[in-house]
């Protein structure tokens, strides 16, 4: 297997998940100004409406977007079979794979044993064993991104509290944690890593949970709504150090805004 350079794969900074049971809802996505849609068959559908999410898409036809990707159902489900189906009956239609619940490598080669080749592979992280074994996962070859699934994150937790406005301190240092570890992981093998969504859709907790997500590095963000795009964009192309811009270093340090000012400060200021 060829080892994925991130140089030569492009950031999704936006990440919309579209269900796939709505056709209305796929055919208005098409024209909003995002960096990747995802066509969701997997946990937005309910079970009677696969059939029909798949169908929905054999009517989509590729546009400007950059990046149209598939959530297909896990492997281990009886919904699979018949997404891989459609995978390789509708290839043009999308250009990447997203598969969920990721927990071992040895699951991630069964799917690579019977997909398509040649569309690049984003996998999930949304179990306490995928974190466990992150590591081994992120370190595979055939992936370019990490994406972290906080919901089913939780649930495989233990965590009993549904909605988010009752999650106290508590809940949300467990789901820092848990994305600080894949994005370590997936950083450390050259891998986008994207935050999982915010189902809560205030606009001020949105705004937080970006910014709290581009401050920690990673490289965007799934959405779920259209109304939090902006938002989402805004935050991504504001600066991480906005009291001082480094534009070139020739010395081995400097005090700017009291704070001292080294190559390696300048290593974190370049990064977008």
């Amino acid at each position: 297997m060829t080892p994925i350079s991130i140089d030569s794969v492009p950031r999704f900074i936006t990440k919309l998940c579209v269900p796939a049971s709505s056709l209305k809802m796929l055919h208005k996505a098409l024209g909003f100004d995002v960096d990747q849609l995802i066509f969701d068959l997997e946990d937005s559908v309910m079970d009677s409406e696969k059939p029909n999410a798949r169908q929905n898409l054999r009517t989509i036809e590729k546009t400007e977007i950059s990046s149209i990707a598939i959530r297909i159902n896990a492997i281990n489900t009886g919904y699979f079979q018949s997404d891989l189906d459609f995978l390789r009956d509708c290839p043009g239609i999308y250009d990447r794979i997203i598969l969920p619940k990721i927990d071992s490598r040895a699951m991630l080669d069964e799917y690579l044993n019977v997909l398509p080749e040649g569309k690049p592979l984003e996998i999930q992280i949304e179990t306490a064993l995928g974190l466990v074994n992150v590591k081994e996962i992120a370190e595979h070859p055939s992936i370019e991104a990490l994406s972290f699934g906080p919901l089913d994150f939780l649930a495989s937790v233990g965590v009993s509290m549904i909605s988010s406005e009752l999650w106290g301190e508590e809940i949300q240092e467990l789901l820092r944690y848990a994305l600080i570890q894949i994005l370590i992981a997936g950083h450390a093998y050259n891998k986008y890593v994207y935050d999982g969504p915010t189902v809560n859709l205030d606009n001020d907790v949105l705004r937080n949970a970006v910014t709290v997500a581009r401050n920690l590095g990673v490289d965007g963000k799934w959405l779920i709504h259209p109304n939090q795009i902006e938002i989402c964009k805004e935050v991504f192309a504001a600066k991480i150090a906005a009291d001082f811009e480094i534009i070139d270093m020739n010395f081995g340090s400097a005090k700017i805004s009291g704070q001292m000012i080294d190559k390696a400060s300048l290593r974190i200021a370049k990064n977008k």
